[in-house]
């Protein structure tokens, strides 16, 4: 046989994890990402969210900021304006 507490307690750690990122989503924290759609391609009828990591991809994303930025041909002003000249942020939505 099986335990049926064991599987209670499963379905309702499942469904506290998705109404907390439901919750961080709506208050817009952006480590959050909603997905309408699953991996084929087809939309699917209720939306799911998912915490989006950093991994590797900031370390790279980094490195390609201070490329951009060593090869600005532009004028960079004191102070964290050299952030502005290429937003690392958005490169990893």
């Amino acid at each position: 046989m099986y335990d049926k507490g064991k599987r209670r307690k499963r379905r309702h750690n499942t469904r506290r994890c998705k109404r907390k990122l439901k919750k961080m989503y709506n208050n817009g924290y952006g480590a959050v990402c909603e997905f309408d759609e699953d991996s084929r391609g087809r939309t699917v009828a209720t939306p799911y969210y998912c915490r989006c990591y950093r991994s590797k991809m900031s370390s790279y994303c980094k490195k390609l900021t201070n490329r951009k930025v060593r090869r600005y041909k532009g004028e960079i002003h004191k102070g964290g304006n050299y952030r502005r000249v290429f937003d690392m942020w958005w490169k990893l939505d």
